[in-house]
């Protein structure tokens, strides 16, 4: 029901349908931690912020970009599935250009 409040158009198009739980937490934990990372002033989750398609495993690296102000930044996101619980991480300037 709130997915449309923080996945924008280009995760909808990867997403699995039906909807599966453990994207959407991957997405909004990934997307949470550079909000964080950031500073989050003016930081639009559907905007400035897109996972990019993820072969979804019990842990790993997805890939986030982060656009803002003209300036884009992809960024490692490193996640962790415990039981029905995820550790997300990213690390300032830790970028995969």
């Amino acid at each position: 029901k709130i997915a449309p409040r923080f996945i924008n158009e280009k995760e909808f198009e990867w997403l699995s349908a039906p909807l599966n739980i453990r994207e959407l937490y991957l997405i909004w934990a990934a997307k949470e931690a550079v909000f964080k990372m950031k500073g989050g002033g003016g930081i639009d989750f559907r905007l400035h912020l897109t996972v990019q398609r993820t072969a979804l495993q019990t842990g790993g690296i997805a890939k986030l970009i982060y656009s803002k102000n003209g300036a884009e930044e992809l960024l490692n996101i490193y996640y962790q599935f415990l039981d029905s619980m995820i550790v997300v991480y990213t690390i300032a300037n830790d970028s995969s250009q």
